[in-house]
């Protein structure tokens, strides 16, 4: 990276004071998920009887990590996000600086070191970390992108599984019936219409939408749980940050290159999942790129039919206990599977999945996998994998055969 960019980009956080409060928020979503790191006890999938869920191309089973050692990359983390949050309020701002981009080094391995850690608050933390280090003209680049996660967030929402109501794991206060989807059209109406007022040069217009933004996540605690919307409390307080700590000459500038090169490979990050054959849902495809909202929620039944060494077939459920959204992520139960081909006495076995969107519809079926101790499939993340099936509807609720 040429010292010249470098240079730019800490003179620009130097001379803003948003900006450098700003980086104290940033930092702080790194301490925010230190914090779930915690909640969850992250620290346990590295036992050694745990199942390690490998990201494609990442051989995590191969890594030596202990809970005790995790427990140590956690601390460095934690310790690296709090350091530069310290140093951007006394305006030290190489040094936060620097710190911040191990901290995001350390995010980075650390969600890439179980599937499980695979969530939109890490993806949108990651986008504005990222941004806030590299990306010029941040009071323009960074509202812009926040925009953009609501536009496609609201985007994957354009279904009746969420219009009904079905998707939410949790039903909301106060809503039930007619009620309930007119809450969920209006929430649909916020994020791909009202985000864009966070842009509005009007004081009236924008604070109208942040108002309702605020509320928005207010109101979410009780349907997701406090990670998701205290993280975005944390990425919106650019907007009154900007607004309190006002520097006009930036406000007027014309938006540059790399601000709409951000906006434009973002975009296009989101629309991946839409290249590929089949329910993005059900296979899971193409959501490695983009954000994973509320587009589906899913039920599945799977099992593996086990071959032994003494030649004895065994039929066995495969349950396991993980986040709703990627619950029935074709990756899980290979990775599953993965682990039970290193059992003693397995010689072979085969991994059967069916999922569907609702109780209500027939299962379709997503994995027939023969012979994966003996001939492990390979997933590649970039194309549609022919092992992961697309389209045949199964007749009844039995298992796939």
């Amino acid at each position: 990276m040429p010292l010249r960019f470098v240079r730019a980009q800490l003179d620009e956080i130097a001379r803003d004071p948003a900006l450098r409060l700003y980086g104290v928020a940033v930092a702080g979503l790194h301490a925010l998920t230190w914090l779930w790191l915690m909640t969850i006890g992250a620290a346990r999938v590295f036992a050694p009887n745990e199942v390690h869920l490998c990201w494609p191309l990442v051989p995590c089973d191969e890594l030596p990590l202990t809970p005790p050692l995790a427990h140590a990359v956690f601390g460095a983390y934690l310790a690296c996000a709090l350091a530069s949050a310290t140093l951007f309020l006394r305006r030290r701002i190489g040094a936060a600086w620097l710190l911040l981009c191990i901290t995001t080094l350390l995010d980075l391995a650390i969600v890439l070191l179980d599937f499980r850690f695979r969530l939109n608050q890490h993806y949108m933390a990651l986008f504005i970390t990222l941004t806030f280090l590299f990306v010029p003209q941040r009071r323009r680049a960074l509202p812009l992108l926040i925009t953009l996660f609501y536009f496609w967030a609201g985007a994957l929402k354009l279904n009746w599984d969420w219009l009904s109501g079905n998707d939410l794991y949790v039903k909301p206060w106060l809503f039930s019936g007619r009620g309930l989807v007119a809450a969920c059209a209006y929430v649909i109406v916020l994020e791909l219409v009202f985000t864009w007022g966070l842009l509005a040069r009007s004081p009236r217009v924008f604070w109208a939408a942040l108002a309702q933004f605020a509320l928005f996540h207010v109101f979410s605690f009780h349907i997701v749980g406090w990670f998701y919307p205290v993280l975005m409390f944390f990425i919106l307080s650019i907007h009154p940050l900007c607004r309190f700590l006002a520097m006009p000459e930036e406000s007027r500038a014309p938006l540059g290159a790399p601000v709409i090169a951000l906006a434009v490979f973002f975009s296009l990050l989101q629309l991946v999942p839409h290249f590929l054959p089949g329910d993005r849902a059900l296979t899971g495809e193409g959501r490695l790129f983009a954000l994973h909202m509320f587009d589906a929620r899913l039920s599945c039944e799977a099992h593996v039919e086990v071959l032994t060494d003494s030649g004895q077939r065994l039929s066995k459920p495969v349950r396991p206990l993980l986040a709703q959204r990627i619950t029935c992520d074709p990756l899980v139960y290979l990775s599953y599977a993965n682990k039970a081909c290193k059992t003693r006495g397995v010689r072979d076995l085969d991994l059967f999945l069916q999922s569907r969107h609702d109780d209500a519809q027939p299962f379709t079926k997503v994995l027939a996998l023969h012979g994966v101790c003996s001939h492990p499939p390979s997933y590649n993340p970039l194309w549609h994998n022919p092992w992961i099936l697309t389209g045949e509807i199964q007749d009844s609720g039995a298992p796939v055969r």
